[in-house]
């Protein structure tokens, strides 16, 4: 991969790279023996877990950055390899189309929109989810993903079933994924409100 290449996808990446070390020194600052059970469904008690993971408003007593730093952290590693991969995807799409700010601005206010919804609706929860369903949706409406070709078309595949499968999941926080969609949509909307705008000066 050329340094070009990796240019387009350096926010993708470090995104990536960062829910992959909060995952291991999470493992790492467990109170616990790393078990099996703990690397498929997550240590519950490492401390990044403790102090990022997000929690109901009624509990969170000022600590307000959980709404950001639950976004990197995962339950287990099928939770996190999933959303490796649908941010991958989505996030290297948009980056290249898109660039660099645009990326951060989308998957930050889709996460955090998440984020804010869970918090007042339910317990709370981990992961980036709500984030990358943000990307996607923004991916969609600009049509950023093309199936001009037969791994493009893989792609669209997997998107489309990541934002089906885990909604189907009791466990699953679908009005997190909800909001971080619909945010997806709105800095669409405001983008091309935006220029529009320009266009008429």
């Amino acid at each position: 991969m050329t340094f070009d290449k990796l240019q387009k996808k350096k926010v993708t990446l470090l995104f990536m790279a960062v829910m992959c070390i909060v995952f291991v020194v999470d493992l790492m600052l467990s109170a616990y023996p790393i078990s099996v059970e703990a690397l498929i469904y997550g240590s519950g008690d490492g401390l990044l877990t403790r102090y990022g993971s997000l929690v109901n408003i009624a509990e969170m007593h000022f600590q307000y950055w959980r709404i950001v730093t639950c976004l990197f952290i995962h339950a287990g590693i099928p939770h996190l390899l999933v959303n490796l991969l649908a941010l991958y995807i989505s996030g290297t799409a948009l980056e290249g189309a898109k660039g660099s700010n645009r990326l951060t601005l989308v998957f930050m206010a889709s996460g955090i929109s998440s984020s804010i919804i869970n918090m007042l609706s339910t317990q709370g929860a981990v992961g980036a989810s709500g984030a990358i369903y943000g990307v996607v949706c923004y991916l969609l409406l600009c049509r950023a993903i093309t199936l001009k070709d037969r791994y493009s078309k893989i792609k669209f595949v997997v998107l489309v079933l990541y934002l089906i499968l885990p909604n189907l999941s009791a466990s699953t926080a679908i009005i997190a994924h909800i909001a971080g969609f619909l945010m997806g949509g709105i800095c669409y909307l405001v983008e091309k409100k935006t220029k529009s705008e320009e266009l008429e000066v």
